[in-house]
């Protein structure tokens, strides 16, 4: 698996970028809080949303923090469905904000402090 920092993710949402940065939580979490510019795809549904994306679409997947999965599934699941450009970006929403880059939404769930 391709792991990138945050750091690098910060680089690939400048403008411009044709990155897809997918937050694979469920709704209610991304909604609470997410990286700017990240799109939704909850984990399981990355198959049924993504099928009709061409193969060679930069991805970064994200989800809450180093101890959740979901990243490393989807990133799983991606690369099963042929995609050949996909990273994890394993710091995750927790991390994201400590740091203090962009993010929307309230920010007010627990496995944020």
């Amino acid at each position: 698996m391709i792991k990138i920092t945050a750091e690098q993710l910060r680089e690939k949402l400048k403008p411009g970028s044709k990155c897809k940065v997918i937050n694979v939580l469920a709704p209610e979490w991304f909604k609470d809080c997410h990286i700017s510019g990240s799109v939704n795809v909850p984990e399981k549904q990355v198959e049924s949303q993504v099928a009709s994306w061409d193969k060679k679409t930069e991805i970064v997947v994200y989800c809450a923090h180093n101890q959740c999965g979901a990243s490393g599934r989807a990133y799983l699941t991606l690369t099963k469905l042929g995609f050949t450009n996909i990273a994890a970006y394993e710091g995750g929403m927790k991390e994201w904000g400590q740091k203090g880059y962009a993010k929307e939404g309230e920010c007010k769930l627990d496995y944020l402090k």
